[in-house]
């Protein structure tokens, strides 16, 4: 019997524009999952954040969580929806950081417990 593709999801900022540094790390994302034939939907923060019921139904039942907690002000609620997935015994949760900030990296990564990390920088090259 064939199993099914896995289901990540990437929740992202409204305002994210394509020069951003989010928006570059949603275009590795997809290029990721693609390559992994994993299905990739998008979530827009400000539905999560307001509860809306769809969004909050896909963000918990998804296999892989992926946030970007480099917007300081998103965090508590992305930590909290992570939370939320962790009690569901859901662990495949992926915290995405843009490090321009050593400090800043190393204390998010002591907060962020037993999510994967991954810190990124961006490049000026379309790789």
């Amino acid at each position: 019997p064939r199993s099914r593709c896995l289901r990540a999801v990437c929740v992202l900022n409204e305002t994210a524009k394509p020069q951003s540094t989010e928006w570059g790390a949603l275009q590795c994302l997809e290029r990721a999952c693609r390559n992994q034939g994993t299905e990739l939907t998008i979530l827009p923060f400000g539905q999560l954040d307001f509860g809306e019921t769809p969004v909050l139904d896909s963000f918990y039942h998804a296999d892989i969580a992926v946030v970007d907690m480099t917007d300081v002000f998103r965090q508590p609620t992305l930590f909290y929806h992570l939370g939320i997935r962790e009690s569901f015994s859901m662990t495949n949760n992926i915290v995405l950081y843009h490090n321009t900030d050593l400090k800043g990296a190393q204390s998010l990564k002591a907060t962020s417990g037993s999510y994967h990390f991954i810190p990124y920088v961006t490049t000026i090259n379309d790789d």
